[in-house]
């Protein structure tokens, strides 16, 4: 019996070193913005800079993601649907290459300009995952939502792309 007891405290300890080493890689994620905000920002006042160098290349278990740069401050921000018009599966569609090749929901929000129903947004991404735009990369869990990996880059000729369309 006490034996029992000592394996359901280690899986518990287990399940907390997986959550916090989630937590930290979150922190990375964030940090990395700053900084390619930051360098991005003095790269516009001096054009002599060089982009940032990519990340070294590590055997972890995390990828260390390069985020793609914003997008540019003219272009028109994307409104929130009002209807049958434009549906939000179309929205993504179009922020898609904006976004990081590992995103998350906050990076849609961003990309989007506005924040969707959640449960909508669940099922867009349930939606690009059945026709091979995006895959999921990591399961979500307490805090961390889930997160994607992008494998798919939308033609920019294509404005409104067909029901059953998908990536070849």
């Amino acid at each position: 019996m006490e034996r029992n007891r000592f394996e359901i405290l280690r899986e518990r300890l287990e399940e907390q070193l997986r959550t916090d080493v989630e937590l930290l890689y979150e922190a990375h994620r964030t940090k990395m913005r700053a900084f390619e905000t930051v360098w991005r920002a003095q790269a516009e006042l001096d054009p002599s800079l060089q982009p940032p160098p990519p990340p070294p290349a590590s055997g972890s278990r995390h990828q260390i993601v390069t985020l793609l740069p914003e997008p540019e401050p003219s272009q028109a921000p994307v409104e929130q649907p009002s209807g049958p018009k434009k549906s939000l599966l179309l929205l993504v569609l179009q922020v898609l290459n904006s976004l990081p090749e590992v995103f998350d929901k906050h990076d849609v929000y961003r990309a989007l300009g506005f924040t969707p129903s959640t449960s909508s947004l669940h099922r867009v991404f349930n939606e690009l995952i059945e026709q091979e735009w995006i895959r999921l990369e990591a399961e979500g869990r307490g805090r961390v939502g889930n997160r994607y990996l992008r494998i798919a880059m939308v033609a920019d000729d294509a404005d409104e792309p067909e029901e059953d369309e998908s990536p070849q």
